[in-house]
């Protein structure tokens, strides 16, 4: 599929739609893949927004502890902002893991 780099937003929203909701599974297959080479060919860095949320599911929780393993190994910890959320900037293609990230304790312990 030969584009222009200006018709590239608009190739990928068709194939994302084509891959959700194509009747047809082999029509849906092959846009999936189509998806895949041209996501696989971006490889401008990217924007992550993360909100941090408890594991029941509940709302974000402002200035929550996160800890962010970026793909390029840089273990990224703060706190969100007063929505919850966290904006990576210029993340290279790769995995992101989200860790559990434990808020310093207020004092030493005691026995």
């Amino acid at each position: 599929m030969a584009t222009s780099p200006a018709d590239a937003p608009l190739w990928r929203a068709a194939l994302e739609r084509c891959v959700l909701a194509d009747p047809s599974g082999a029509v849906a297959g092959g846009c999936r893949e189509a998806l895949r080479a041209q996501v696989a060919a971006d490889t401008s860095p990217q924007t992550l927004v993360v909100f941090i949320a408890p594991d029941d599911g509940g709302a974000p929780v402002a200035r929550g502890a996160y800890a962010i393993e970026r793909p390029d190994g840089l273990l990224h910890t703060g706190n969100a902002d007063r929505r919850g959320a966290v904006v990576e900037l210029d993340l290279p293609r790769g995995v992101v893991r989200l860790r559990v990230a434990v808020p310093a304790a207020g004092g030493a312990l005691k026995r």
